[in-house]
């Protein structure tokens, strides 16, 4: 799945989400994602996509508690070279606990 479509601009998106609660784990941990994007659109799909891999984590068993746009950073006038960084943090209520 591409990441954008042709002659579209990047933008980075911070997505964060997390595990729909449930009677056995009432208290899930939150995941937050930056990544770059052409749409929200794109930017919710690619975090489910990470999020599936690395921590077994289905769209149906999830929600995304916010997609924003960083509007601190443009792409092509910042890193013309790279199309596409992707970081993931654990986030718990002691803080951050795992860097990926």
């Amino acid at each position: 799945m591409p990441t954008r479509a042709k002659g579209e601009v990047l933008h980075e998106y911070i997505v964060i989400g997390r595990k729909l609660p449930t009677e056995k784990e009432p208290v899930t941990p939150i995941y937050k994602m930056q990544t770059f994007a052409s749409n929200a659109v794109i930017a919710k799909s690619r975090f489910w996509y990470f999020i599936s891999m690395l921590r077994r984590l289905k769209k149906a068993n999830g929600e995304i508690l916010e997609c924003k746009e960083s509007v601190l950073l443009n792409l092509r006038t910042s890193f013309p070279v790279m199309d596409r960084r992707v970081d993931l943090w654990k986030f718990d209520c002691e803080g951050l606990t795992a860097v990926y």
